[in-house]
């Protein structure tokens, strides 16, 4: 975004673009802040551009992890420690789908015409 010293850059959409500016916005402000994170970690998880192997340097969030797990000293995390983030990690993203489950649910009056047949 403003840029890193190391000038390492993950590859974002136009809309995690987007999504990043504003939560980094409402940080310096200090206002909306819970909503725009919610609305950024969404983004992030929602949809995945990655198709195979090949182009999973494509997802950001493969990126990110990468670059989270290597050390200083050119190695990586331990197995357990970076179990122990990607559990975070899916406890976070489960809880922002039943957020914006929620969320949608207010803004329509109700889930059930989306769980529901005709």
């Amino acid at each position: 975004m403003d840029g890193h010293a190391s000038e390492y850059t993950i590859a974002l959409t136009i809309e995690q673009r987007y999504a990043a500016k504003e939560l980094q916005e409402s940080l310096r402000s200090q206002s909306d802040a819970q909503a725009q994170l919610h609305r950024f970690l969404y983004i992030m998880a929602a949809g995945s551009s990655v198709k195979s192997f090949h182009d999973m340097w494509d997802c950001p969030w493969a990126c990110y992890m990468a670059a989270w797990a290597a050390k200083q000293d050119g190695n990586f995390v331990t197995a357990e420690d970076y179990t122990r983030v990607l559990a975070k990690w899916k406890y976070i993203i489960r809880n922002c789908g039943m957020i914006e489950a929620s969320r949608i649910a207010e803004d329509t009056g109700g889930l059930i015409k989306y769980v529901t047949q005709d």
